[in-house]
């Protein structure tokens, strides 16, 4: 990620070929393999908020340039390939992994877990009500956060007061009227 900031490119292509990879693969992986996948994917998501500043602030209603409205299609596309492949992580089902070893106590499905919770706390931050009006960003996000609420209610409850907030915060948002979104 740091070599396409240096060159002014967009790491679009780069999530969208991770995601890609993880979405064909990961129904097929045995549980101990999907487990590293998922460690590899929430590294990846820590190198991108390491290295990807979170959104600046929108500007005044009316005061919006072409290079502001460029900048959060940038992050749109970045953070909607980055919520399909979290969605991807919690949606694995470890329920009908043949490849499990008999009396498996689901140290791989917890470490998927941690790893998809992971990856919502850091991209939690970059997400704005301005971006969830962006029907397939929505999409992808509240489709990460059934996943994660059906496979994990218990971490997903026992997240850190501020994340919990802004989780509440963002049902609220998808529970209300109907906004206007955007279209690309």
């Amino acid at each position: 990620l740091p070599v396409f900031a240096a060159a002014g490119r967009s790491p679009v292509p780069l999530l969208k070929t991770f995601r890609d990879v993880a979405t064909a693969q990961l129904a097929f992986l045995p549980a101990a393999r999907a487990a590293a996948l998922a460690t590899a994917s929430a590294e990846m998501v820590a190198a991108y908020a390491r290295h990807v500043p979170p959104p600046a602030a929108p500007p005044a209603a009316g005061a919006a340039t072409a290079a502001d409205d460029a900048a959060e299609e940038e992050s749109y596309r970045q953070l909607k390939s980055l919520l399909e492949l979290a969605g991807q992580l919690a949606s694995r089902d470890y329920g009908a992994d043949a490849t499990a070893p008999p009396g498996s106590d689901g140290a791989h499905e917890e470490v998927v877990g941690r790893a998809a919770l992971s990856c919502v706390e850091l991209l939690l931050p970059r997400l704005s009500p301005p971006l969830l009006h962006y029907p397939k960003l929505c999409a992808a996000y509240f489709s990460l956060l059934g996943h994660l609420l059906d496979a994990h209610p218990a971490r997903v409850f026992a997240l850190p007061p501020p994340i919990a907030a802004a989780v509440l915060a963002s049902v609220d948002f998808g529970l209300g009227p109907a906004a206007k979104c955007k279209q690309l």
